[in-house]
């Protein structure tokens, strides 16, 4: 009988194989079929490479996963409309979430995270999501649109995919290594374009306006880990390589002038110190390296107007003490004055995803329609209603706990410090979610579901590693009989640890 079992769990890894090779091939003939008609040869060449690029993220959930980190190169550069850049990664999303979910829709890992505390709240949301279709026709709002802002929150979903791959510690790395490589791109890219306008600017006024997009909420990542990385690391190398990054992070966070960023970056290293307690000793080296190391690079890449950018960088610090004055907050206030209207009419399921809202914007000087908002606790009673928002922070506090819990279990000090960093982030995004849209932000959505993926890895694998082993001795001579011949079988996924039946 047990020789039957093997042969049938066998047979049902092989379906669980094939079903993915089946969707990819269907998936490549389709693009295929969408782009040869096409005489561009550009246009041929990239739909052959994207449809490859499908099959083999159906195929391989890791895979997958990879391709949709580094394809935030394109999808991160934002546009008013609906691209086809947006359509590609929706497609890429739902060939990587649905081939893990063909693999492992009936797997004992699928169970465990079935019971998750993040599932049952997440799926609420969602529920929340698809139901707001409704108000959303009713109001007379593009289903498309819709669809749009379904894909930003989709995102979420890759928490799962996620943890499944980060079991392994080192495909766990491979995924941060990605995420770094993204923020370097758009490292450089922010500098290159604060260098070049620089170029044009002759006075102190104008380099204060010299601001260079630089999607804040990745630099900052990467700045408030690699702290926690070099506060408890006991390795030279790990100090000089975490050391590199915070460098290369304070460029982009700084050229950006966005005082809301810095004021939370500070606020996030501050939380990350109480957590951690790292040696004042090491605080203080951190900080005297850290100050010698900006001045040094700064003046090294933007020479004798160095000294205007510190200037200028420390008047626009400066203008935190009085917020009200600003037109960005201004603008911000008459968002949220707009929307709190358009709330007041359908306050408990909102008025659907793909809404919008039209203010008066004291920047521009004329009327303004967006289906954007700054403020993200407004946009989610606003799109969804009290019920979204309520799913919304289940979920998300509920998060917040696993990456706690993660940091109490992991065995590994990388990953603890990992999971430090990561708490002492997510606690700020709920602050600054009122001025900057955390909840819902293509880049901060990546992150938040990358941290709870890494944490419910951890909090599986520590887990696993905790059980106690089968008693020895008359157990082993007593599960040995029960073993046909050649010993255990495993059965190893595409993308998760082997599995022993």
């Amino acid at each position: 009988m047990t020789g039957m079992t093997f042969r049938d769990s066998d047979r049902a890894s092989t379906r669980r194989r094939a079903l993915p090779f089946v969707f990819g091939v269907a998936v490549v003939l389709q693009v295929l079929l969408a782009v040869w008609g096409s005489r561009e040869p550009v246009l041929l060449i990239g739909g052959i490479v994207f449809a490859i690029v499908l099959c083999l993220s159906l195929a391989n959930t890791f895979a997958g996963l990879i391709a949709i980190l580094l394809f935030q190169i394109r999808i991160l550069q934002g546009s008013s409309e609906i691209g086809i850049d947006e359509l590609a990664y929706a497609a890429l999303f739902a060939a990587t979430f649905g081939g893990w979910l063909l693999r492992h829709g009936l797997s004992s890992e699928f169970r465990r995270l079935r019971s998750s505390p993040l599932t049952v709240p997440l799926l609420a949301f969602f529920v929340v999501c698809a139901v707001s279709i409704i108000p959303s026709l009713v109001n007379g709002y593009s289903p498309l649109w819709w669809f749009r802002d379904l894909v930003r929150f989709s995102t979420f979903l890759l928490i799962f995919p996620v943890a499944t791959v980060a079991r392994s510690r080192k495909r766990a790395a491979v995924l941060v290594t990605c995420f770094l490589a993204v923020v370097l791109y758009y490292g450089i890219d922010a500098f290159m374009t604060y260098r070049s306008m620089l170029e044009a600017a002759k006075h102190l006024w104008q380099m204060q306006w010299q601001r260079a997009p630089s999607h804040e909420v990745l630099p900052m990542t990467t700045l408030v880990i690699a702290l926690a990385v070099f506060l408890r690391t006991r390795s030279s190398r790990a100090m000089i390589a975490s050391l590199c990054v915070v460098l290369i992070s304070l460029v982009p966070l700084a050229v950006s002038l966005s005082r809301g960023f810095w004021a939370a970056s500070g606020l996030a290293i501050l939380i990350l110190l109480l957590v951690s307690r790292p040696a004042a000793r090491r605080v203080v080296g951190l900080a005297v390296t850290t100050t010698v190391g900006a001045l040094i690079a700064g003046y090294m890449a933007f020479g004798w107007r160095f000294a205007g950018v510190i200037e200028s960088l420390t008047e626009r610090f400066s203008s935190i003490a009085s917020p009200l004055a600003a037109l960005s907050i201004q603008e911000r206030l008459a968002e949220s004055s707009a929307q709190l209207e358009l709330i007041a009419e359908n306050p408990i399921i909102g008025h659907g995803l793909g809404a919008t809202l039209s203010y008066m914007s004291p920047i521009e000087s004329q009327l303004i329609t967006s289906t954007y908002s700054h403020n993200a606790y407004l946009f989610l009673i606003f799109k969804l209603g009290i019920a979204g928002l309520v799913a919304f922070l289940a979920f998300y506090v509920r998060g917040v706990l696993r990456v706690r819990a993660a940091a109490r279990r992991s065995g590994s000090t990388f990953e603890r410090t990992l999971m430090l960093g990561s708490l002492s982030l997510l606690i700020v995004f709920l602050p600054l979610s009122i001025t900057s849209p955390q909840f819902y932000a293509k880049t901060s959505v990546l992150v938040i579901a990358l941290m709870f993926g890494m944490a419910e890895a951890i909090v599986g694998r520590s887990g696993s590693e905790s059980a106690e082993p089968a008693p020895r001795a008359q157990g082993d001579r007593a599960a040995a009989s029960a073993v046909p011949e050649g010993g255990p079988r495993e059965h190893r996924s595409a993308d998760g640890p082997a599995e022993a039946s």
